[in-house]
């Protein structure tokens, strides 16, 4: 009776998504059952969950009573029935995962370095300001003579092989390898929150960076299954003609402030458009679908004038500098842009004559390209697989 008494009321008070709303909790405020609760020795886990909950009743809107006297516990009894509540609460919630997937592996750790595998950044420093807890984990952290006991049981523990704390790490190595939904998330934040009160307790890290007290901790080790292996992931290559035609529109528009170093020029311009040389060229071996190379050849037409106007910087060059050698290179590297932007420009100012249209919609311009490769002649521009190596003195 007493175990159903305990359920009914836990229904009762969480009887609404924030128990801060649910009037009803106020009977128990006015009503203090928590002696009874403590007292609690067969089904202490119910006690202590319904302890739990209403000592968060509106704890910072009024004085509640039950968080008034959980910080003023003195009776080790009590903690040793909150311990033992949360170490058979962590070994049942750790063996749901465990009939999942039995990964029988058990590691033996000292407590600190079973710590540092939940936490691998590490425990925080004991001089860390109190302001920096938030709102949630002050209560926890106002029970001091808890965290003094949860040492002292880690100090005087017989076994090595269980114990409230190396539960709870356990538990909450299971629950870190499986955070897969806002709810667990939610329960690993809480966890972290606990895990970092704890370290900030000067006495806690003496006792678990003790590493002549060793303890057997079972983490887990149940490994997630290998994601689907995408073969040939799509690949966006108007992205490219974007970022390519992008960067050649800011060169031409900064042409002012590089005429002092025309070899930096070169640098950017020379590989930007040797990948537009090679996917000219060679696009159709490794495009997709013919879609790809007309959005190549669309973008090059559209953008004829960015390359008018580099191709005319090219040209003006002072041949008496040793850079201008570099740069006759380019005549060369333009030819095959040169021959697409007048073809189909040619082809372009035809249909519209022919249908009587002054402005094209993207599609038309696509169709067009598409209609009129056979026309077109390019050629292999030279010297695409190689690279210039890297030198300390340009050009050299």
């Amino acid at each position: 009776i007493k175990y159903d008494a305990l359920r009914l009321a836990v229904v009762i008070v969480c009887g609404n998504s924030n128990i801060n709303q649910n009037s009803i909790n106020e009977f128990f405020m006015k009503n203090d059952i928590f002696d009874p609760l403590v007292k609690t020795s067969y089904v202490a886990y119910e006690a202590i969950l319904l302890l739990g909950i209403l000592a968060n009743y509106n704890k910072h809107e009024s004085k509640n009573p039950y968080m008034t006297k959980i910080t003023e516990i003195k009776d080790e009894s009590v903690f040793q029935k909150i311990l033992d509540a949360v170490a058979s609460t962590c070994k049942k919630c750790r063996n749901h995962y465990i009939e999942i997937q039995d990964d029988d592996e058990t590691y033996k750790y000292s407590v600190s370095s079973a710590l540092s595998y939940i936490i691998p950044w590490g425990m925080s420093s004991s001089t860390k300001e109190q302001s920096d807890i938030t709102d949630p984990e002050q209560a926890f952290n106002q029970l001091q003579g808890f965290v003094a006991y949860l040492s002292k049981s880690i100090a005087e523990a017989e076994s090595s092989l269980d114990g409230p704390f190396v539960d709870f790490l356990s538990f909450a190595s299971y629950l870190v390898q499986h955070n897969r939904s806002t709810r667990t998330a939610n329960y690993i934040k809480l966890l972290l929150f606990v895990l970092l009160i704890l370290t900030e307790d000067v006495t806690f890290d003496s006792r678990i960076s003790d590493e002549r007290k060793s303890f057997y901790v079972r983490l887990c080790r149940q490994r997630q299954p290998l994601l689907p292996s995408v073969k040939n992931p799509p690949y966006h290559w108007s992205e490219l003609w974007h970022s390519l035609i992008g960067l050649l529109k800011f060169i031409l528009s900064n042409y002012d402030n590089f005429q002092q170093d025309h070899s930096s020029i070169n640098e950017i311009l020379t590989p930007a458009i040797n990948i537009i040389n090679l996917c000219i060229a060679f696009g159709d071996s490794f495009f997709p679908d013919t879609e790809t190379y007309d959005g190549l050849i669309y973008e090059i037409v559209r953008s004829n004038e960015v390359f008018e106007g580099l191709y005319k910087i090219v040209n003006i060059q002072d041949p008496a500098k040793p850079s201008s050698q570099k740069f006759s290179s380019f005549e060369h590297a333009f030819a095959n842009i040169n021959t697409i932007c007048q073809h189909f420009h040619l082809k372009i100012e035809a249909w519209k004559a022919t249908n009587r249209v002054k402005t094209l919609l993207p599609e038309q311009v696509l169709s067009i390209i598409n209609a009129n490769y056979d026309s077109l002649n390019l050629i292999t521009p030279e010297k695409l697989d190689n690279y210039i190596s890297y030198s300390e003195i340009p050009y050299q």
